[in-house]
């Protein structure tokens, strides 16, 4: 027997939400997207109208859903960005020694600056990030007491030792597989780095040298076959 499926899906476009009352580490860079299905079989019992009149009223209860999920938010509170349209941004972190001071970073080299708990947010440059002409992606961001990381794409690795005020470029080899999509800082000098082949590289000497925690990439794995 055919069935008949109907799908409703709302998306919502990125947003920087931060917390009234918690601490503002716990800001985040919201996207969603819901689905709902309906399914109704084509019974011979079954009329037209009848599955139409179904399925109406499934759909008026849409957003009602919608509502709850907006009371859910309510705690929260929506700051404004000086970025550009299209911007997409990508990640956030604190300081973990000063939970005012944080970075917002994302697609079009975009690289944001707060100090007082996510309330306002600056553009922030690198000058050792501006000196070719490119236009970075900064993927990810990660903090260990004062020292901080960042990763983007085209290959950039940034290093910190003093909460951000100052950043580093780091040289990074030419054979490096993958594009960097995410990194984690671990201890003193430590991180750990992953690129989008599945590699996983480790360093504990401020990213001057990376040790593979892996064998060999995802890529290279499926290459052998």
């Amino acid at each position: 027997i055919p069935m008949a499926t109907l799908q409703f899906t709302f998306t919502d476009s990125a947003t920087l939400c931060r917390p009234l009352s918690q601490s503002p580490s716990k800001s985040v860079v919201h996207s969603r997207t819901r689905s709902f299905v309906v399914k109704a079989s084509s019974e011979l019992s079954r009329t037209r109208r009848q599955f139409i009149a179904e399925t109406t009223a499934i759909s008026v209860l849409v957003p009602s859903q919608l509502a709850k999920a907006e009371e859910t938010l309510s705690e929260w509170e929506r700051v404004y960005l000086p970025i550009d349209p299209g911007v997409v941004l990508l990640d956030i972190a604190f300081v973990p020694e000063d939970p005012n001071h944080g970075f917002l970073l994302g697609t079009r080299q975009t690289l944001l600056e707060t100090k007082d708990g996510g309330n306002t947010w600056a553009p922030r440059s690198i000058p050792s990030a501006e000196d070719e002409d490119f236009n970075y992606r900064f993927n990810s961001i990660s903090f260990k007491g004062k020292e901080g990381w960042i990763v983007g794409k085209p290959a950039i690795l940034l290093y910190t030792s003093d909460a951000g005020e100052s950043w580093e470029r780091i040289p990074l080899s030419a054979e490096l597989p993958g594009d960097m999509v995410y990194i984690k800082a671990t201890d003193d000098k430590g991180a750990e780095m992953v690129t989008d082949e599945g590699a996983i590289y480790v360093t504990s000497n401020r990213g001057y040298n990376w040790k593979a925690a892996v064998q060999e990439s995802v890529s290279a794995t499926l290459n052998s076959f």
